[in-house]
């Protein structure tokens, strides 16, 4: 009958080809072949739903070609046929041995909700082909999943296979931050930060950072460069960057503001393309064995403080110590893993996803843990980020927010004799918690929402002027801004500030 039926086909009678085609039935021999024909018709009609459902009918009944199989995965994923991919997991491992295809087709099977089926046919493809992107993908659905043990073995095999996937490393840092892991989360941020950063390297997960710049961010550099120079620092090519650097900036359009993204000038595009916004020297700033906190500090002291201040505020004058605060105020001037320059207040800004990974900065958050066990004990350190205030044209600050965590720290550290406000500069807090309702885009939507709620709830401004080394430690919930900040001209005068986010927000000790 089949062969009756592609007769038919051939001689244009569509309709009596797809009578005869349809009437044999599963188990015929030429069931499978006339399967094969009605999705060809139903495809030359236009009907994708059809030709979908008949390729799966062909592939359930034995071995089809690769490109068959592979258009009802496509069929399958763009009518978002649930049903359907589940049908196919089913069958696809016993039709082709095509790695490439099964794990797309376990891919099409996550996004489609199929997750069981997805991650059951990456597990079998793990468990018979070593391949880093199969681990990744099967550590990902894991960490989606919520086994959390399953994602960070397989993700952990993954970066063992290719260290230089670099997916696989951030991912893994994202899930051991998430734990409160974060020394751990940290060594895998920082090897994907240096395979994305490093000088020469192609990836470009984020194009606009590597294809962009401000005036701004270039001054910065040239004058970094300088300032490396100055004491002792130098790292490969430094010369010739520096050259570059400035001819990048003289080639950008004059009427262009200092803070306005702009893409990188025709003339020095291709030169810029290895070398720009890259890990060129990270100056160490490794774990201390003496303390690297104040010893005087009366923490439990600090601690009453912080509860008898309304939903919790406290600063702390001379929080780290002088060796400390030091290494760290060189790490940060001295490193180039200041990638970040779109905002449009003359900001720099890093974090621990993009390199700012320091031994020395995951200390100073276990030691803020250990000082405060009451209030940070059951807050694991979840971010770390670090912004540097490099163009005065305009003295606006990190603008009004809050965040999403449990616990906020930050604390300056540039010298106090850069600052020429000495009684601002510092950080605005108001003292009434946003809604626990406000999700994330409504808790930073806008500063009218922001402003409102403060008006009507009748929250007052509390002032902490900026001071080296002093940290101020408050609830989350609470909205903040930097106050105006005019610091001296020079690179060695750039205000630095330092904020780790503890716990989830609402999270209560």
């Amino acid at each position: 009958m089949y062969q009756d039926a592609l007769r038919s086909f051939r001689a244009g009678r569509v309709a009596e080809a797809v009578r005869l085609a349809s009437g044999i039935g599963e188990g015929r021999a030429d069931y499978q072949p006339a399967q094969l024909l009605l999705a060809e018709i139903a495809a030359r009609q236009g009907r994708r739903e059809p030709q979908r459902d008949h390729l799966l009918n062909a592939l359930a009944a034995g071995r089809i070609d690769g490109p068959a199989a592979a258009h009802a995965l496509k069929l399958v994923g763009e009518t978002d046929d649930a049903a359907g991919i589940r049908r196919l997991v089913a069958v696809l491992p016993q039709r082709t041995n095509e790695v490439g295809l099964l794990v797309q087709a376990a891919l099409t099977a996550l996004r489609l909700g199929a997750t069981d089926e997805g991650i059951g046919l990456l597990r079998s493809l793990a468990a018979k082909v070593d391949h880093p992107q199969i681990h990744y993908n099967l550590g990902t659905a894991l960490k989606n999943a919520g086994d959390l043990a399953g994602a960070e073995a397989a993700l952990r095999r993954a970066a063992t296979l290719a260290p230089g996937l670099a997916e696989a490393h951030h991912n893994l840092g994202n899930l051991l931050l998430d734990q409160g892991r974060a020394g751990e989360a940290a060594t895998h941020y920082a090897a994907a930060s240096h395979v994305r950063r490093r000088v020469g390297s192609e990836t470009r997960w984020n194009a606009d950072l590597f294809e962009k710049t401000t005036k701004a961010k270039l001054c910065h550099d040239i004058e970094q460069i300088a300032f490396m120079r100055q004491n002792g620092v130098a790292f490969d090519g430094m010369d010739g960057l520096e050259a570059l650097y400035a001819e990048t900036l003289d080639a950008l359009p004059a009427d262009l503001g200092a803070t306005e993204p702009a893409p990188l000038p025709a003339a020095t595009r291709e030169r810029m393309a290895a070398v720009y916004n890259r890990i060129h020297y990270v100056h160490p700033a490794e774990r201390m064995a003496a303390p690297i906190v104040n010893p005087d500090i009366d923490w439990a002291r600090i601690e009453r403080d912080y509860a008898a201040n309304g939903p919790g505020w406290i600063v702390i004058d001379d929080f780290l110590t002088e060796p400390a605060l030091d290494a760290l105020w060189r790490y940060c001037q001295l490193s180039t893993f200041w990638f970040n320059f779109y905002y449009r207040n003359g900001y720099l800004g890093t974090s621990i996803e993009a390199g700012f990974t320091a031994p020395l900065l995951i200390q100073i958050g276990e030691a803020l843990r250990t000082s405060m066990p009451a209030l940070l004990a059951p807050h694991p350190l979840r971010k770390v980020w670090s912004f540097k205030k490099c163009d005065y044209s305009t003295p606006a600050a990190v603008g009004l927010h809050a965040d999403f965590a449990a616990v906020n720290s930050n604390f300056w550290i540039t010298p106090d004799s850069a600052n020429l406000e000495p009684t601002g500069a510092g950080l605005e807090i108001w003292d009434k918690e946003a809604p626990l309702e406000w999700d994330f885009a409504a808790f930073n939507a806008g500063k009218e929402k922001s402003r409102d709620f403060r008006r009507e709830s009748g929250a007052k401004r509390i002032d902490v002027p900026y001071r080296r080394n002093r940290m101020i430690v408050f609830n989350s919930n609470l909205f903040h801004e930097s106050g105006p900040v005019t610091f001296k001209p020079g690179y060695e005068n750039h205000r630095i500030n330092v904020t780790m986010l503890f716990g989830q927000r609402g999270g209560r000790p």
